[in-house]
């Protein structure tokens, strides 16, 4: 999986150097009472909008900082699915994901891409996230929301082609 994501993190590496030139310019003048800015740890509850359905059960770690109303981060998530496809069972995926968007008073809104090693009784295979999502602050550094995430899997159980699995997640979050 390593190379796998190695290989996908490539298309990740404008970004990096751009995120650590925000981060040196931001300094001190960052707002302290931001919403959005520093870590993060929450849980999960989806369902999976296609295939033969399922349930998923996940917890997320991850880091986000604020500069005015934009809002850039990373996540990992870990889930435990009952995913049915065609081809097979899903059990676990775990995602690797950066976050960008904007936050409008209590709100954040961002767009997102990562990678993920999908598992089942078929072994390990690589995938790519794509998604959206809206995050709201309810107060006491505590925020709930909801993510939609398209996974592209790629040759899924041997088969040669990619099966495309889509998923609704509601979240709740405790922000440090």
């Amino acid at each position: 999986m390593f190379t796998a994501v190695r290989q996908r993190f490539a298309l990740f590496s404008p970004v990096l150097p751009a995120m650590a030139v925000i981060l040196a310019a931001s300094g001190p003048a960052m707002a302290r009472d931001s919403h959005w800015n520093g870590f993060y740890l929450g849980g999960n509850l989806g369902w999976v909008l296609d295939a033969d359905g399922g349930i998923g059960k996940s917890l997320h770690l991850g880091y986000n900082m604020q500069i005015d109303r934009l809002v850039v981060g990373a996540e990992l998530e870990q889930s435990r699915t009952d995913i049915g496809t065609s081809r097979g069972h899903i059990s676990e995926v775990t995602r690797v994901k950066m976050r960008a968007g904007y936050a409008e008073g209590r709100s954040y809104y961002y767009g997102l891409a990562g990678v993920a090693e999908v598992q089942g009784f078929f072994g390990k295979v690589d995938a790519t996230v794509l998604g959206v999502g809206m995050d709201y602050d309810i107060g006491r550094d505590i925020s709930i929301g909801a993510e939609f995430l398209h996974h592209i899997i790629n040759d899924f159980n041997d088969a040669g082609d990619n099966l495309g699995v889509n998923t609704l997640t509601l979240r709740a979050t405790l922000n440090f």
